[in-house]
């Protein structure tokens, strides 16, 4: 007999309308898509009445951010930490912040975090808090993590029920970079009763601590994957299903420091057979440039030869997928002066753009893809990242523009699918009503970029059987065999 979470108090639950959209009617007989996928729900873990549960989420948001509380990543991490209130449990929270190379403990704590979601969530505030590292605890050594984590034992004791401890940002931690930290790993499974992986942003990166090291160290009767990302792979695996040969278009975008990671995802999906078109801007974009031989001055670039000469080579490797750059680039001269440079129609296989010395570009102009959607006869179109550099007003038009563009195609015709992934991209769409609360089926949000692709390209290679999906994190939480 299964028994279902029970409520120890009245608290308006944060809905999750709005992060995915609904998914398909469940199949007959019962069976849920959590079966389907092999995992466990949130319900298969029976009462939580003041049950210890580690929460992992992805909160890899910047709280300067005005429509903080709009971001994807942190309506779920609100909805799930009132879900897990409401069942009476004491839960212990486990998020990372991105670190830079001269990036220091105090500017990527999570406090700020913790601040703004106790803040933008009535609920919260009287429910969540901060652990915080002391002075000595900050210096990312593997004595100061143990100091700081044998204070978090004494504290979850001392937690009550209902409510939630957000731990320092993990990535500050030795043991997160390494998959054999056996003896932190024994530590939790002792005091803790539950693990919930709610994570889907990072459920792509195994070899960590805190993602598939923290889920293999619980049997699967004490772990499951949590609501909201058991919504967005339900969506993925609608998506992969109904997508044929060539019916997809790749929009692909973002920064320098994750495009070698992406770059290997987008291969894989390729391989599929799935993807019909890809759209490069962003750093993909300037960074295919440069691989070509053009000039970009100081525009931001990769400099990973052997990433370079992968780019170049993906039509010779993919010639059945068209591969389309910006006709044109925006940004600043040397003396700062807004200027545009544009792309020859030369062909992305001998792309000719020239910029003078210490210029820089930095955004693309407002691109509307509804007719090369409609030629290539794409009816599934996936975008992740931001087209322009980052978020940075006003260099956020063209990201802005040619999203807005994407919305008016997938509700302009009937079996029309949209994925929108990505940290840095929902920074600056979220200013559109569209990516707050999407208006039909056909629309998902998701609060992954790199997660995406790889979820997606595995969903691609079993058609969108759930049960035949293997990412670090799925195949982490299902049963052994």
């Amino acid at each position: 007999m299964t028994t279902h979470l029970i409520p120890t108090r009245t608290i308006d639950p944060v809905p999750l309308t709005g992060l995915v959209a609904p998914g398909r009617p469940l199949p007959p007989s019962g069976t849920s898509f959590a079966d389907l996928l092999g995992v466990n729900n949130l319900p298969a873990l029976g009462s939580l009445q003041g049950k210890t549960v580690v929460l992992r989420v992805d909160a890899n948001v910047s709280p300067q951010s005005p429509l903080f509380p709009l971001h994807p990543r942190i309506k779920q991490v609100a909805s799930t930490l009132n879900l897990l209130s409401m069942a009476g449990a004491r839960t212990i929270v486990i998020s990372h912040r991105s670190l830079g190379e001269d990036s220091s403990a105090e500017k990527v704590s999570n406090k700020e975090i913790v601040h703004h979601l106790r803040s933008n969530f009535s609920h919260l505030a009287s429910t969540l808090t901060f652990h915080e590292a002391r002075d000595n605890e900050r210096l990312r050594t593997s004595r100061a993590e143990r100091a700081y984590f044998g204070r978090l034992h004494t504290a979850m004791k001392e937690l009550p029920t209902g409510h939630a401890l957000f731990l320092e940002n993990i990535r500050l931690f030795p043991s997160e970079g390494r998959e054999q930290a056996q003896w932190r790993l024994k530590q939790l499974t002792k005091l803790v009763d539950y693990l919930v992986y709610d994570g889907f942003g990072v459920g792509h990166r195994g070899g960590h601590f805190s993602v598939d090291g923290l889920l293999r160290a619980f049997p699967y009767e004490r772990k499951c994957l949590g609501p909201a990302a058991l919504q967005e792979w339900e969506q993925i695996s609608l998506f992969a299903q109904t997508a044929r040969p060539s019916s997809v278009a790749l929009i692909l975008g973002g920064d320098v420091d994750k495009f070698e990671s992406k770059l290997n995802l987008v291969i894989e999906m390729l391989k599929t057979d799935r993807v019909g078109l890809v759209y490069l801007g962003g750093v993909f974009g300037t960074s295919w440039l440069h691989a070509h031989g053009c000039d970009l001055a100081r525009t931001p670039v990769s400099r990973n030869a052997r990433a370079l000469e992968k780019l170049r080579e993906l039509p010779n490797h993919f010639p059945n997928v068209r591969f389309k750059l910006p006709t044109e680039y925006v940004g600043l001269s040397g003396s700062k002066e807004l200027c545009r440079w544009p792309v020859s129609s030369k062909g992305t296989k001998t792309p000719d753009i020239h910029l003078p010395a210490a210029s820089i570009a930095l955004d693309q102009p407002a691109s509307d893809l509804y007719p090369l959607l409609t030629k290539r006869k794409i009816s599934h179109v996936i975008a992740v990242g931001p087209l322009g550099y980052y978020a940075m007003k006003p260099f956020d038009t063209g990201t802005v523009t040619t999203y807005q563009s994407l919305t008016r195609w997938v509700q302009s015709g009937e079996n029309r699918k949209l994925i929108v992934g990505g940290g840095n991209s929902m920074e600056a769409l979220l200013d559109i009503p569209e990516f707050q609360t999407p208006p039909t089926p056909s629309m998902m949000v998701s609060s992954g970029g790199g997660a995406l692709l790889n979820a997606l390209a595995e969903a691609f290679k079993v058609n969108g059987d759930p049960s035949l999906i293997q990412t670090p994190s799925i195949r982490a939480l299902r049963r052994a065999h």
